[in-house]
């Protein structure tokens, strides 16, 4: 019975001891499947990791070159619009430029021909001025000497309105040849300063010519057909004697 019973024993130890090695086998086995399942984990997020870094490796190396050749558009554009800006400024620096020397000779031509009508009015004026003179020497009934000092008054303010014009025209023309001592294009600034300070004694040149214009029409023309009016009735009641005069004569 006792042998029984220890036989009993040895084997419920030896269950027990095999349970154990069993139970660690499990363990381990266990242990090392989540090894290999951890590893299998790193491994896919090693190989995710460097794929997106390649993918973001490829995504900036398209971006930089495609920058490079939106910089290299917008380069080509520049040049194209430098190229452009320059052919315009050339064209109408070229305009402007005939535009002065036209302009320059057609002064240059015509000074002597604003000069000379001028000088042409004032002698007209002072041709009247003597034939008046001489009426009111030669006549009985005398011109209103009144009317002739008039004349003579405003024919000397006309002379000062001619110096004014002179003086203005040969600024402008001063100030004009003084542009093409900068280039257009280049001497930007100094160009359109010189080019503005011409156009300025331009508007002078205009508004003295109108001052002409305006005095002779309103001040000299009527001073002259005044005096001319007064020489007209003098001739004709010089030729036509009054009537009461003629009955005497023929009563005589």
């Amino acid at each position: 019975m006792l042998k029984k019973a220890a036989i009993i024993a040895v084997s419920i130890v030896a269950l027990a001891s095999v349970s154990l090695v069993l139970a660690e086998e499990n363990g381990d086995n266990t242990n090392t499947d989540a090894e290999n399942t951890q590893e299998q984990n790193n491994n896919v997020w090693k190989q995710n990791r460097e794929q997106r870094k390649a993918e973001m490796e490829q995504k900036r190396e398209e971006w930089k070159t495609q920058r490079q050749q939106e910089l290299e558009k917008l380069k080509a554009q520049k040049e194209e619009f430098r190229a452009m800006r320059e052919k315009f400024t050339e064209e109408r620096c070229a305009k402007i430029e005939e535009r002065i020397k036209n302009r320059t000779e057609w002064f240059n031509s015509s000074k002597e021909k604003h000069t000379a009508v001028y000088a042409n009015l004032l002698n007209r004026i002072d041709k009247f001025i003597t034939r008046f003179d001489n009426f009111n020497a030669a006549s009985a009934t005398k011109i209103d000497p009144e009317k002739i000092q008039k004349l003579k008054d405003d024919r000397a303010q006309l002379a000062i309105l001619v110096d004014n014009f002179k003086t203005s025209l040969s600024e402008y023309f001063t100030k004009l040849n003084a542009t093409k001592n900068f280039t257009c294009g280049h001497s930007e600034g100094e160009f359109k300063s010189a080019l503005l300070d011409a156009r300025t004694y331009l508007k002078s040149v205009h508004e003295n010519a109108a001052a002409i214009r305006t005095y002779v029409r309103e001040t000299i023309y009527p001073d002259i057909l005044a005096i001319k009016k007064e020489i007209a009735k003098i001739r004709g009641e010089n030729e036509n004697p009054k009537a009461g005069e003629n009955n005497d004569e023929d009563g005589n």
